[in-house]
C-alpha cells in the first residue's frame, strides 16, 4: 500500500486535478481505499495494497494557513503519507509581495512539519499555473515559481514545475481565451483542470517508468 496526501488551495477542492492523478495511479497500481478529502477521512481495508490517494485542500490557502493548521498535522500524522504533494503558491502570490526570506521560512516550517508527521514520506513540490492579478499576467507568481524552483533544486526537493509545462507568465490569457479559465483570472474549468492532472498523472508515470528502466 501506497500513500499519497497532496496538499493545496482551491485549484485541488473540485477533486478534478487531483481525480485525474488518482484515476491513473489507481488503474495501474490498484486501490488501496476509498477516497478522502480534509474534511471527510476514509481508512483503507487492513492490508490492502494499491494506491490511498488523499487531497487535503483549504480555499485561499497560502503556505502559512497550513502551518498554522493543528487539525491539518493530526490528519497527516494520522494518515503516515509514503508520498506527500505540495501545490501551493496561487494564494502567496495574489495576496501580498512575498519576499524571497519569506517563503524559505515558510517552507521550512512545511518540510520540517511534513517529517515530524510522516518521517519516512518522500516530498513533491509543484508550481502553480499562471493567472491574473488585477487584470493583468501576475508577476509576483513568476517571482515565486522560478524562487521555487530554484530552491528545490538546491535542497535536492524533487520539484515539478507545472508553470512551465503549461507555458508560464502570460499562459493565462491564451487558457482564458480558450474558455479554460474562470472569469475571475485565477481559477481554472474543470476541463483545464483535468488536463493539469493529466500533465501531473503523466510526469509521475514517466519518473516511475524511467526508474524500472534503470534495473
Amino acid at each position: 500500500k501506497v500513500t499519497i496526501v497532496h496538499i493545496g488551495d482551491s485549484h485541488l477542492q473540485s477533486d478534478n486535478l487531483p481525480g485525474v492523478v488518482r484515476k491513473g495511479l489507481q488503474d495501474f497500481f490498484g486501490s488501496a481505499g476509498k477516497v478522502s478529502n480534509v474534511s471527510a477521512i476514509s481508512l483503507p481495508v487492513k492490508d490492502s495494497s494499491g494506491v490511498l490517494y488523499h487531497t487535503i485542500s483549504i480555499n485561499g490557502a497560502r503556505f502559512e494557513t497550513f502551518n498554522q493548521s493543528a487539525s491539518v498535522w493530526q490528519q497527516v500524522t494520522g494518515l503516515q503519507p509514503d508520498l506527500v504533494i505540495i501545490s501551493l503558491g496561487t494564494n502567496d502570490a495574489q495576496a501580498y509581495v512575498i519576499t524571497d526570506a519569506e517563503l524559505q521560512r515558510q517552507l521550512s516550517i512545511m518540510l520540517e512539519k511534513i517529517k515530524s508527521a510522516s518521517p519516512s514520506a518522500a516530498i513533491l513540490v509543484t508550481t502553480t499555473a499562471d493567472s491574473f492579478k488585477k487584470g493583468v499576467p501576475n508577476r509576483e507568481l513568476w517571482n515565486l515559481n522560478v524562487w521555487l524552483m530554484s530552491y528545490c533544486t538546491s535542497n535536492s526537493i524533487p520539484v515539478w514545475d507545472m508553470y512551465r509545462v503549461t507555458n508560464g507568465f502570460g499562459s493565462a490569457y491564451n487558457w482564458y481565451r480558450r474558455g479554460l479559465m474562470n472569469g475571475d483570472g485565477v481559477h481554472y474549468t474543470a476541463t483545464a483542470y483535468k488536463i493539469q492532472g493529466q500533465l501531473l498523472f503523466t510526469a509521475l508515470a514517466k519518473g516511475y517508468n524511467n526508474f524500472v528502466s534503470s534495473y
